[in-house]
């Protein structure tokens, strides 16, 4: 099977490290693989996970010419060309990409099939007539979560195309190593709390700060650890000022072994707005760290309720809980996996989490039973190999014979 993979390779995020990821496990089946990629360069993390001499055409200058997208046909003609020399394509897979009508196009011309692999895409994006087309052009779709198949259905109009659920894999095995100690007195002791991810408004962690400090002020000694950058920093510091908590919250930055981390944690908090999948739930599971998040979109799917961890409702309107409400990251929709419907966004109460959290905390035979359950739920649900195969699977069935 020749796969062609069309995502944005600039950065190493998430969706461009599982793209190289998947290339790197489907080329060791002794599959073919291409990348197209939208940006003009790979970035070294993606081009080291990839098998070398994997090929690369560049989307928006195929033969080393930037092509202008106003003139019909062009850039299709230009993937043609860079195609013909390679072997002939049987699936071409959109990594979340909502503009690929030309690349179908080319791809059409060699027999190939179009598979759109949507990871937040529909809550991101809004619906359009090329947009549409695109889904419309392609053979089948591919769902991170079923909230995303939800959204594409309930915002997009529904498709009358195939449609599967695929979840994402933990890219790397469970560890071993990781020592899950018997429960103890939940006494004389100060616990770690964590959030971890992007430093933007759509992940709440302001609930998480004020949670903390009713944490405290109802007699738990614990502290937050936030994982990870971004634009609100200056804000989130502010606000642990404010709330008189300097001494009990740690800004880490950027995490480069965000496993190693979590596993320092008693509890990983997600009080996020939108989550499309919850990819840092399941991370933290794997180390034996329960994680308390918010009942949205895709999260509830990452964990098993009141066995691994827990979802709480989203009450409390966005502008009460961060200054930045209107910020792009929250999208004016999402889905609620309570009702089956689309809603308005909305967060939880630092007042219930600060609940959640001492409930848990508070019963250390539960606590540790999350930890334990949470462990064995990944390595069950969640493993390299069985994405790779369901992946194998759908584009297959889906776009090559």
């Amino acid at each position: 099977m020749n796969v062609s993979h069309f995502a944005s390779f600039n950065v190493a995020g998430g969706i461009g490290m599982l793209c190289a990821t998947l290339i790197q496990e489907l080329s060791r089946r002794h599959h073919a693989n291409v990348v197209i990629n939208k940006g003009d360069r790979v970035a070294a993390a993606m081009s080291s996970r990839m098998p070398t001499g994997t090929p690369v055409i560049r989307y928006k200058s195929p033969q080393g010419v930037k092509l202008p997208a106003w003139v019909p046909g062009l850039r299709q003609w230009g993937v043609s060309r860079a195609l013909s020399g390679l072997p002939r394509p049987d699936v071409l897979l959109s990594w979340s990409q909502l503009n690929a009508g030309p690349l179908i196009a080319a791809h059409r011309k060699f027999g190939a099939r179009a598979i759109h692999y949507d990871h937040g895409s529909a809550w991101r994006a809004t619906p359009s007539r090329s947009r549409l087309a695109h889904i419309a052009a392609c053979d089948g779709v591919i769902c991170v979560s079923h909230a995303a198949r939800r959204m594409l259905q309930l915002r997009w109009g529904g498709t009358d195309r195939p449609m599967v659920v695929q979840h994402n894999p933990l890219i790397h095995p469970v560890r071993d190593s990781v020592v899950i100690e018997a429960p103890g007195p939940a006494v004389n002791r100060r616990w770690r709390l964590g959030v971890a991810g992007r430093l933007v408004p759509v992940k709440g962690f302001p609930i998480a700060i004020r949670a903390l400090r009713r944490l405290v002020d109802g007699g738990l000694d614990a502290e937050l650890h936030v994982l990870g950058s971004g634009m609100m920093q200056q804000d989130l510091e502010k606000l642990v000022e404010d709330m008189r908590l300097k001494d009990r919250v740690v800004f880490h930055g950027f995490v480069d072994d965000m496993p190693t981390a979590l596993a320092q944690l008693d509890l990983l908090l997600c009080p996020s707005f939108r989550e499309t999948f919850g990819m840092v739930s399941i991370e933290a599971a794997a180390v034996g760290c329960p994680v308390i998040g918010s009942r949205v979109d895709g999260l509830p799917e990452t964990l098993e309720e009141g066995v691994t961890g827990l979802t709480l409702p989203c009450t409390e309107a966005v502008g009460s809980l961060t200054p930045h409400a209107g910020h792009s990251s929250i999208s004016a929709q999402v889905y609620d996996p309570d009702t089956d419907q689309l809603r308005v966004p909305l967060g939880v109460s630092p007042a219930l989490l600060a609940e959640s959290v001492a409930a848990v905390l508070g019963d250390p035979e539960r606590h540790h039973r999350m930890r334990v359950a949470g462990r064995q739920f990944v390595s069950e649900r969640f493993t390299l190999a069985r994405y790779v195969d369901s992946m194998t699977r759908h584009l297959q069935s889906m776009g090559a014979a």
